[in-house]
C-alpha cells in the first residue's frame, strides 16, 4: 500500500514538471490526475480502515476459540478428576474393615447413604468411609452434625447405631454402652436394636460383667425372636 503511494506521488511530479516544460495545455489533464490520485488515496485509507477492523475481529474470534477449547479441556480434566474421584471411592470401599465393625451393617449402610439427602449423604457416607478405614475418631464429629440434621427422619437411628460403633471402635466402652443403650431405649422397634443390644452384650462381657450379658442377650431373643442376632444370642448364651 505505501510502494502504491510513493508511485503516485512520482507519477504526479513526473506530469507536473513535464506540464512546465511543455506549457499549461496540460494543466487541465494534471488536475483530473491529481483529483484521481485523492480518490485513490481515499479508497486506499477506507481498505486500510476495513483491514484493520477484520484484523480485530480476527482476533476476537481467535481468542474465543482459545477460551472454547480451553474451556472443553477444562471440562475433560474435570470430568476424568470425577471419574478418579469415584474409583478412589470405589476401592476405599472394598478395604476390609476392622472386626469390631459389622460388615453387613456396613454394607447396607454404605448403600443407604445414597438414597439420602445431599448433604446428610455426605457427611454419613464420608462417617462410614472413616469406620471402615479405623479411623473412629474422625468418623464421630461426621455422624453428630449428621445426626443433628437428621431429627425424626426414619436413618436417624443408623446415624445412633454408629456412633456407638466409632466409640466401641475406640475401647470407650463406657461411651460406647450409652450409645447402644440410647439406641434401644429411642428407637426399641427399628431392626438395627437387635444388633446394638447383641453389640451390647460384648461390651458387657470385656467388661467382665458376664450377668448383665446374660441378661441382655436374654432381652434379644426376647424382643426380636426369628432374627439372626436372636440366633447369635443363643449361641453366646451357651458360651457365658
Amino acid at each position: 500500500m505505501i510502494k502504491g503511494l510513493l508511485t503516485t506521488t512520482t507519477l504526479c511530479s513526473v506530469l507536473v514538471l513535464t506540464a512546465c516544460s511543455s506549457g499549461g495545455g496540460l494543466k487541465k489533464d494534471i488536475a483530473r490526475i491529481e483529483s484521481s490520485i485523492q480518490d485513490i488515496r481515499a479508497f486506499q485509507a477506507e481498505q486500510t480502515s476495513r483491514i484493520t477492523a477484520l484484523e480485530t475481529r480476527l482476533r476476537e474470534v481467535t481468542g474465543q476459540v482459545e477460551e472454547v477449547t480451553y474451556s472443553q479441556t477444562s471440562k475433560n480434566v474435570t470430568g476424568d478428576l470425577e471419574s478418579l474421584r469415584k474409583d478412589l471411592s470405589t476401592i476405599r470401599r472394598r478395604v476390609p474393615p476392622p472386626p469390631i465393625v459389622p460388615v453387613l451393617a456396613l454394607e447396607t449402610d454404605e448403600v443407604l447413604v445414597t438414597k439420602l439427602p445431599a448433604e446428610i449423604s455426605r457427611l454419613f457416607s464420608n462417617a462410614l468411609l472413616r469406620i471402615r478405614e479405623g479411623n473412629f475418631n474422625e468418623a464421630l464429629p461426621l455422624l453428630t452434625e449428621a445426626e443433628a440434621l437428621s431429627s425424626g427422619r426414619e436413618w436417624a437411628p443408623n446415624l445412633v447405631f454408629w456412633n456407638a460403633v466409632a466409640h466401641d471402635g475406640l475401647a470407650d466402652l463406657k461411651r460406647a454402652l450409652g450409645e447402644y443403650h440410647r439406641m434401644v431405649q429411642e428407637y426399641p422397634k427399628h431392626p438395627r436394636s437387635a444388633l446394638a443390644l447383641l453389640r451390647q452384650a460384648s461390651v458387657f462381657v470385656r467388661l467382665h460383667d458376664t450377668d448383665t450379658a446374660r441378661l441382655t442377650l436374654r432381652k434379644l431373643m426376647q424382643e426380636f425372636p426369628g432374627t439372626s442376632e436372636a440366633t447369635q444370642a443363643k449361641e453366646r448364651l451357651k458360651k457365658l
